[in-house]
């Protein structure tokens, strides 16, 4: 009987593997696949992304298109406008809007929405968070400044830095007495150079903004901070 059962078991499980491997087909669906299946059914079910911000393109301050590269390397292509946001997202729309810098990793929810380019899809974005901050120092500072004063929510980039809320708002604060405006950047500088040596390695991170990575290979151009 114990030969039997054995046999058995393997049967079963040969079985359960191979209608999982059906199932999908043996391929993991890229987002951008399931965004198109989502636009060719009309389905408007709420979509979830996770990436790293590629590139940004504002039409004015009430229309951006933004490109998130997944951890799969597929890209996905996102309309953000004020009227289709959540309320939370909406009181910090400015805010998220200066935080589209690339390299910095969010979680965007939307539904699929159809583009001028017949087939084509966006994700129509109704809510954004901060996942991880960019490997880039200059960046750092940004958001640094959006949080402290109020227009992303601190919670998010003390997240990011692996740190409680209480400790980055206490470092934020923590600054010499008798500050000059130029003191007050200096700072905050230091504060995101700290931070961005302190970053873990990410393998998912996107070779193509990735500074650490462009400099080690000689192709280093020090970009300009955003003025949006």
């Amino acid at each position: 009987k114990g030969p039997k059962n054995m046999l058995a078991l393997l049967v079963i499980s040969i079985c359960c593997c191979c209608c999982q491997c059906f199932s999908t087909g043996g391929k993991k669906i890229l987002f951008s696949d399931k965004l198109k299946d989502c636009l060719n059914r009309n389905d408007t079910s709420a979509l979830i992304a996770e990436g790293y911000v590629t590139s940004k393109r504002s039409l004015g301050k009430k229309l951006i298109f933004a490109d998130f590269e997944t951890e799969d390397k597929d890209l996905c292509e996102a309309m953000i406008r004020p009227e289709f946001l959540t309320e939370k997202t909406t009181t910090y729309f400015e805010g998220y809007r200066r935080s589209l810098l690339k390299g910095t990793k969010m979680k965007i929810t939307g539904i699929a929405s159809p583009t001028r380019n017949p087939g084509n899809a966006v994700l129509l974005v109704n809510s954004m968070e901060i996942l991880a901050l960019p490997h880039q120092q200059q960046h750092i500072q940004i958001l640094l400044n959006l949080a402290k004063e109020g227009e992303i929510p601190l919670s998010e980039i003390a997240n990011a830095c692996s740190e409680t809320p209480e400790e980055l708002r206490e470092q934020l604060m923590l600054q010499p007495e008798n500050t000059t405006e130029f003191s007050e950047k200096k700072w905050m500088w230091n504060l995101a150079k700290k931070i961005f040596k302190s970053l873990p390695h990410d393998q998912y991170y996107p070779e193509a903004v990735d500074q650490k990575l462009i400099s080690r290979n000689g192709g280093f151009v020090k970009q300009i901070a955003p003025t949006c």
